[in-house]
């Protein structure tokens, strides 16, 4: 009778618990994030650091099927690159929480691109997250929870 209990309910309990995992991840990123650290590894293999300053700002939703909503603003200073960004859209966790879809919108809610972003390491207070770029460069982001 046990063994039968296990076959039938184990998977259900896997399945349920995979989901809460996504959830649990879609929670933690609520909240306001202030950009502490932004390296990026160009083509030739080199990392650079900037000179940052930046915010995250996530809130969930039930946007279709995102988790969650994003604001994202920074500007940088790199030795080869230099810039500002102001960037909203959605995000869709996924993998267990280990990964999340970045669905950029413009003014008109239409989207504009996706990146996906590698979640390295997320708790209460610090969020690092990684991801590539539509110049194939790899981004490392460093944000502390305000």
């Amino acid at each position: 009778m046990k063994r039968i209990f296990l076959i039938v309910f184990l998977p259900l309990i896997l399945v349920i618990l995979s989901c809460d995992k996504e959830k649990s991840t879609s929670k933690k990123l609520n909240g306001d994030w202030e950009l502490k650290q932004y390296k990026i590894t160009l083509l030739d293999g080199i990392s650079e650091f900037a000179v940052c300053t930046g915010e995250l700002k996530i809130s969930t939703t039930d946007f279709e099927d995102f988790n969650n909503s994003f604001m994202l603003q920074l500007n940088y200073e790199f030795p080869s690159i230099t810039g500002s960004s102001i960037e909203a859209g959605y995000l869709r966790i996924k993998q267990k929480g280990d990964f999340m879809d970045a669905s950029y919108r413009d003014g008109g809610n239409t989207e504009s691109h996706v990146l996906e972003y590698r979640i390295m390491v997320m708790n209460k207070t610090d969020l690092q997250i990684e991801y590539r770029d539509t110049n194939n460069l790899v981004n490392y982001l460093t944000f502390r929870k305000i």
